[in-house]
């Protein structure tokens, strides 16, 4: 039992260091958005480079990374492919969002310079905010999986080893529990 426990509390700890280490970078998106229009469009073009570039070294292997490994794996403990739904599309919108700062980059000293860097600006709040969110539900997740976990070890039940538990304990610990 305590090896099903350790594997998980591993993993949770594991993608709580892999969070720690985006945060600098979600601090750095944070302060060229705060930036953008109050310095010169050189120094916005190359801050733009530098958090184009995060993405594509840090952000998409680790998005990689939890959609190859992670992901199943909640899914399985859940018993659901639609544990991780909303998390994949979030990864889609982060996606889309990095693409968009692409065109931005390259329509930024183009006319109508102003609303080239409101929409920079815009582009940036948003996949701050949505990696922001993104990252504490995943956590929140783990959190909810650890629980059910402990729950079920608590009254027997081996899900790695097949083992099953009776409907009225099933229940039970669905009742305190809720997936």
């Amino acid at each position: 039992m305590s090896g099903i426990r350790n594997t998980a509390t591993a993993e949770r700890d594991f993608v709580e260091h892999e969070h720690r280490e985006l945060r600098p970078g979600l601090d750095r998106i944070h302060e060229v958005a705060c930036r953008a229009g109050s310095v010169a469009t050189p120094q916005l073009s190359l801050a733009l480079l530098d958090v184009m570039r995060w993405a594509e070294t840090v952000l998409q292997p680790h998005a990689a990374w939890e959609e190859t490994t992670l992901y199943p794996e909640i899914d399985r403990a859940a018993g659901t492919p639609w544990a991780t739904k909303l998390m994949r599309f979030e990864h889609a919108q982060v996606r889309e969002l990095t693409d968009r700062l692409h065109v931005d980059h390259a329509r930024l000293n183009q006319p109508h310079e102003l609303h080239r860097i409101e929409q920079v600006r815009c582009h940036l709040f948003g996949l701050e905010t949505i990696l922001r969110a993104h990252i504490e539900r995943e956590e929140r997740e783990f959190e909810a999986i650890d629980q059910r976990l402990e729950a079920r070890l608590a009254v027997g039940e081996l899900p790695m080893a097949g083992h099953r538990i009776g409907l009225e304990q099933r229940d039970a610990i669905d009742h305190v529990l809720p997936a």
